[in-house]
């Protein structure tokens, strides 16, 4: 909140919603929840039946990454 208000020195605040009351209530609270990510790409040009290996190869290196850091699987959304 230091960093915040020196930042704007009578400029316009950087916060898109909510206020810095709000975000200290979320700071608080955020000691007691838990984050869950999902992964997932859409890519509408790419045809699940004839996908070139190329395409395969990225994705699949792309899936081992993430499932190697974060231990979820990546969704990739194509077209039929």
């Amino acid at each position: 909140m230091i960093r915040e208000n020196e930042h704007r020195r009578g400029r316009p605040t950087r916060f898109i919603r909510g206020s810095a009351q709000e975000l200290v209530t979320l700071r608080k609270s955020a000691r007691r929840k838990f984050v869950v990510f999902r992964f997932g790409i859409v890519q509408p040009g790419l045809s699940k039946a004839n996908a070139p290996p190329e395409h395969l190869a990225i994705i699949g290196g792309t899936n081992g990454f993430i499932r190697c850091i974060t231990d979820k699987p990546l969704t990739v959304y194509a077209s039929d």
